[in-house]
């Protein structure tokens, strides 16, 4: 029995063919629900972790997947932008609606940070 080799950039590319399929009006009511949620004061600490892992290979968010990603994750879930919502897993866009907040994305196509 042979099994298959992950293959992380097919992943990331298929990933960012679902962000990129994401009308932006979808993204933008998801922004403005984690806007409305967030404090100043956690706005602020998102920026700081960014500012401090912009640059890592694994993305500026990664080492907080399970812990910060999954209370945003949750968040965005219990006020109705789930997968549901999105159509697929939001562990796939969470980050980019995360960078929305921040404002180093303006969430028109996947590339364009600010």
């Amino acid at each position: 029995m042979t099994s298959k080799v992950i293959n992380f950039d097919e992943i990331a590319a298929e990933e960012k063919e679902l962000r990129d399929s994401t009308p932006p009006e979808k993204k933008q009511r998801a922004v403005k629900f984690l806007l409305e949620n967030f404090s100043e004061k956690d706005i602020q600490k998102f920026k700081e972790v960014y500012e401090k892992g912009k640059d890592s290979k694994f993305g500026w968010f990664s080492s907080y997947h399970f812990w910060g990603g999954m209370h945003i994750r949750n968040l965005l879930r219990n006020g109705g932008f789930g997968e549901e919502y999105f159509g697929y897993n939001i562990d796939v866009i969470y980050v980019e609606l995360l960078e929305m907040v921040i404002g180093v994305r303006d969430g028109e196509e996947e590339g364009s940070t600010k």
